[in-house]
């Protein structure tokens, strides 16, 4: 693999290339409906949110499981990253993080990788080591979608993800002017 490539579980993905993530969640009808129409149309990559799917809120992942499985089935071609995103990282999981791990540790035999944020510091090293023993790209995250921090600040939070040793750091922003998008490009 070159220095442009990055493998994601079953998805190499290229420096160049156009390399489409979807977004899937909802009741497992339209979780399934959405990866194969996804697969259909070329993307190979997709975002599975478990915190925005079924009744996760209130602690339920055996259903969450349950249409993993079919979901790797019916769409073996297509690389899952998964994550139940935090209310404070503007997700919409509100249950204990002692339940939030067990999601996770029941998640991520059917995933590619997972997605865990900077600031879920009660469980995030023992998600990535879950993650890692069983040989799943781990990626850490952080969302402020509100106001585009400093140069400063981005520099901290990728330097502390960078400290848990992911594969990958996502900082997921939004920036408002042309001036924020040249920043966060240069």
């Amino acid at each position: 693999m070159s220095a442009n490539q990055m493998k994601l579980g079953r998805c190499l993905l290229r420096h160049g290339n156009l390399n489409i993530v979807s977004l899937i969640f909802g009741t497992r009808r339209t979780i399934l409906a959405d990866a194969r129409k996804s697969v259909m149309l070329g993307v190979r990559l997709a975002e599975f949110r478990a915190d925005l799917s079924m009744n996760s809120t209130q602690g339920d992942f055996s259903k969450i499981v349950g249409t993993l499985k079919e979901l790797r089935k019916e769409c073996p071609s297509l690389a899952l990253i998964g994550t139940i995103r935090q209310f404070v990282q503007y997700g919409s999981y509100r249950g204990t993080e002692a339940d939030r791990l067990d999601a996770f540790e029941k998640m991520i035999p059917f995933l590619d990788a997972i997605d865990i944020e900077l600031v879920a510091d009660q469980i995030q090293k023992r998600v990535i080591g879950l993650a890692r023993e069983q040989g799943k790209t781990v990626i850490v995250s952080h969302h402020a979608i509100f106001d585009m921090p400093s140069t400063k600040q981005l520099g901290r939070w990728a330097a502390a993800a960078g400290k848990l040793e992911p594969d990958l750091v996502k900082l997921s922003l939004k920036g408002r002017t042309t001036q924020d998008l040249e920043r966060l490009l240069a």
